[in-house]
């Protein structure tokens, strides 16, 4: 075997070699060059001449060429060589280090890393056969209870078989405990369903009363809310009751029974023997028979809805787990309770004047429009009354604005309050009202409208609460024409007999009749 010095001299006198052809190469290269450089700057163009260059150009590119050659594997072997050096000066001080002689094929390093890999092996091996052998014991020890197990622990038979119970019963509460989860959890999703397919709270209340009902044991359930006034409750949906349409006519005030109790407070009550409870009134006497009854406040952080009653025949009937959960549905409903109260709100704001509380002028237009198709296509009778204040701007400098805007809002009332539902009164703009009578005759018209006009000014001292003052109106009446085309022609008259009623000096009644001409003109008020 070669020692390490023979191998460093082989290696040196191989590099040594091929520095000594590069050089060489590199001389012949020179030599190249300079006769081409002699044959171009100083020697004519001749066909021997010609010949003597492209060789001179042939040599100078083989030159380049074996040169760079060379020169790179010069440098490979240098590399190699510098890092053969290192690794065995690094191998022979961690021999010398451990007092181990280094193996040729298999390294120091690899072989250490290897057989740290080995241990860790065998010490998984060890920890999955004795796991399987402890999981093989315990089958076997569960299959023969009356085995040598028991003898080694020094347990009887009798001993084995209450702890076998217990493992039974405990295996059957957690059984029940899940089933109880997975009901409530199919109850509160039906629920959420239910809860998210309808913005009418009507609507909503019937079908949350309906998935209770057939999702839990209950004798009869009831969900009460409160009036407009906020103050009384009133039945709004009922299941279980045998007079259903008696209970549905109760009203209930705050702290009046149960259910005014929980209203009052906003504190849930639960009754677990409705006999020895005194102020249970079991909606007013309609049902007689005792047993369990759970009521719930349905309110949010900022409102209350009312009350949602449930009640079963038996005694202490409710589980505080069944509390609980009635208490996430109550809480539920609630929510949607308010979503759909917002919701009827902004929609209302839509559709309603916000200082008169009736209709506004886009849902005027909308309504007159829907009415004269309807009377052009069977050829029905409609009419329509234009409503102003007379001298209003008067009202507004002397009383202020504030004090007008309470005038309109009551006399909105007042033209609501003598007007038919079938009727649509809206505030027009302003100070202008309009009147969309439907199956009416210009001649009936021009009486309702003088019926207004005359109730506006026996009115006139209560709403301007007795002050030295007069309220009147002047009112423009319109009669639908076959020949019409649209809903504007129908407005353009009622306003044209307005005007023309101002102009005639207030508080009148002016008809447009086709054979009268109007100069319609500024009406200062």
């Amino acid at each position: 075997m070669e020692t390490r010095r023979e191998i460093h001299q082989k290696e040196d006198f191989r590099s040594g070699l091929i520095v000594g052809m590069g050089m060489l190469f590199l001389v012949f290269l020179i030599l190249a060059l300079f006769a081409a450089f002699y044959v171009l700057l100083i020697r004519s163009n001749s066909s021997s001449e010609t010949s003597l260059l492209t060789l001179s150009l042939f040599a100078i590119f083989f030159g380049v060429v074996i040169s760079i050659a060379l020169v790179w594997n010069y440098l490979r072997r240098s590399r190699r060589l510098y890092k053969k050096n290192h690794f065995d000066s690094f191998r022979q001080e961690l021999s010398e280090k451990n007092s181990i002689t280094p193996n040729q094929e298999n390294p120091l390093l690899l072989q250490g890393e290897m057989e740290s890999l080995r241990l860790q092996l065998a010490s998984l091996t060890q920890q999955v056969k004795d796991f399987t052998t402890a999981q093989n014991g315990f089958k076997a020890s569960a299959a023969q209870p009356s085995g040598s197990l028991f003898k080694d622990q020094s347990e009887t038979p009798q001993e084995t078989s209450i702890s076998s119970e217990k493992n039974e019963e405990i295996q059957d509460n957690s059984h029940r405990r899940l089933e109880e989860n997975v009901r409530e959890l199919y109850i509160l999703f039906n629920v959420s369903q239910v809860l998210t397919a309808s913005i009418d709270p009507e609507a909503l209340c019937s079908k949350f009363a309906d998935v209770i009902l057939k999702n839990i044991h209950l004798s009869d359930f009831a969900i009460l809310l409160l009036d407009k006034s906020k103050k009384n409750l009133i039945v709004q949906e009922l299941r279980g009751f045998r007079k259903s349409h008696e209970v549905k006519t109760l009203v209930f005030k705050a702290g009046e029974g149960i259910s005014g109790r929980v209203l009052q407070s906003k504190q849930s009550i639960y009754i677990p023997d409705t006999s020895k409870d005194q102020d249970y009134l079991y909606y007013k006497g309609m049902k007689s028979e005792n047993g369990s009854f759970l009521s719930f406040p349905i309110l949010t952080k900022d409102s209350v809805f009312g009350v949602m009653n449930f009640s079963r025949r038996e005694i202490d009937a409710f589980s505080q787990r069944e509390i609980k959960v009635l208490s996430i549905i109550v809480k539920q409903l609630a929510i949607a309770l308010e979503n759909a109260y917002l919701y009827a709100k902004t929609k209302e704001l839509t559709l309603v004047d916000d200082l008169t509380g009736i209709y506004n002028r886009r849902h005027f237009l909308r309504i007159l429009e829907m009415e004269f198709k309807r009377v052009k296509r069977f050829q029905h009778k409609l009419s329509l009354l234009m409503v102003d204040v007379d001298y209003f701007k008067k009202i507004n400098d002397r009383f202020g604005h504030l004090e007008g805007d309470r005038i309109l809002s009551q006399l909105a009332k007042l033209l609501q309050k003598n007007l038919r539902e079938v009727d649509t009164l809206a505030r027009y703009g302003g100070e202008e009202f309009a009147v969309v009578l439907p199956d009416t005759s210009i001649k009936d018209a021009e009486k309702v409208a003088d019926k207004l006009r005359k109730f506006v000014k026996q009115a006139s001292p209560n709403i301007l609460n007795n002050q030295k003052s007069r309220l009147t109106v002047s009112v423009g009446v319109a009669t639908f024409n076959p020949e019409m085309e649209s809903i504007d022609e129908l407005i353009d008259q009622a306003d044209t007999a307005l005007y023309q009623a101002k102009s005639y000096g207030r508080d009148c009644v002016t008809v447009f009749r086709e054979d009268t001409t109007v100069s319609l003109r500024a009406v200062q008020d």
